[in-house]
């Protein structure tokens, strides 16, 4: 008998609850996120600029799967997620493929960006209809009077 055991557990800094070792594959994904920042805008003058290590373990470990989930790993934000994230997402997406150990969370993480997506444009929406009754209404109290 006995209980559980087996797959999942914190390996370095990071927790993980699948299958595989994690740890192996974040770390290669880290040094490819490292390798990459000579290739995006101002990287060629001072890497670190673009993002520093601990950034890189960040996304390593978070797996962004939008300029939004990017924009919440450490070292990133808005402006840096708009400026890079034409070539982090795709390395990402291409990594996680290529690693069996990686794809469900990958997928996972689709998944979740799909439904901020279709959130921040139910949010969006919401607004712009708001601000159409609002004029609308304002016209209408105009005409009244």
């Amino acid at each position: 008998g006995g209980g559980g055991g087996g797959g999942g557990g914190d390996i370095g800094a990071y927790a993980y609850d699948g299958g595989g070792q994690p740890g192996k594959a974040e770390a290669e994904l880290t040094k490819k996120l490292m390798a990459v920042r000579r290739e995006l805008p101002g990287g060629d003058k001072k890497v670190s600029a673009c993002y520093p290590e601990k950034g890189a373990r960040d996304i390593a470990k978070k797996l962004p799967a939008s300029e939004l989930q990017l924009s919440r790993c450490d070292g990133i934000g808005e402006q840096k997620a708009r400026k890079f994230h034409a070539t982090i997402l795709p390395l990402i997406r291409a990594f996680c493929e290529a690693h069996d150990e990686m794809r469900i969370r990958w997928a996972e993480r689709v998944e979740q960006a799909r439904v901020e997506d279709a959130a921040a444009a139910a949010r969006a929406e919401a607004e712009a209809k708001a601000k159409a009754d609002v004029a609308v209404a304002a016209k209408a109290a105009a005409v009244a009077r």
